[in-house]
């Protein structure tokens, strides 16, 4: 949604924002992790084994609590679609203008930086839940000002019938 004229009105227009085109190199590094992340559909046995082991490594929930103290202030629980997937502190993304007036909510959105040490192209990523309603203005908040140039949602399909 693209802004209204110059007006100091915040309000959206119908509109659709002018598309913004990827730069060669952003493009590759895109078709780059599509093919990744196909490529690892191909070999479910293997997914299962890197999620397992995910599981077994799980940190306990005191050291959650003392890793993630952000995410687990009283004024930003509602933001966590799960109690137990939360952003450790020194790695969450920090929205740079929070427009919760409460001061403890610290620009929180469930969300992290995620730096591999692959060969890949694709070096660094943001991790972040589905956005809930009370979270949807903070998603786009945040891809804008990370200049998110693709989003990429990893869920089931649920198809109705």
């Amino acid at each position: 949604m693209a802004a209204t004229s110059s007006t100091a009105n915040s309000a959206f227009s119908p509109d659709s924002p002018p598309r913004l085109p990827l730069t060669p190199d952003q493009f590759r590094h895109c078709s780059e992790a599509l093919t990744f992340f196909i490529d690892k559909l191909q070999m479910p046995h293997i997914l299962n084994q890197e999620f397992a082991h995910l599981q077994a490594n799980r940190i306990t929930p005191s050291e959650m609590r003392r890793s993630c103290t952000v995410a687990f202030d009283n004024v930003n629980m509602n933001k966590n679609r799960y109690t137990d997937v939360v952003p450790f502190d020194k790695n969450r993304v920090v929205l740079n203008s929070c427009k919760d007036y409460r001061p403890a909510a610290k620009g929180y959105i469930n969300a992290s930086f995620i730096t591999t040490s692959s060969s890949e192209s694709i070096s660094q990523f943001i991790a972040t839940q589905g956005p809930l309603p009370q979270t949807y203005e903070d998603f786009w908040e945040m891809v804008m000002q990370n200049r998110c140039p693709v989003v990429v949602m990893l869920t089931r399909s649920l198809v109705p019938g």
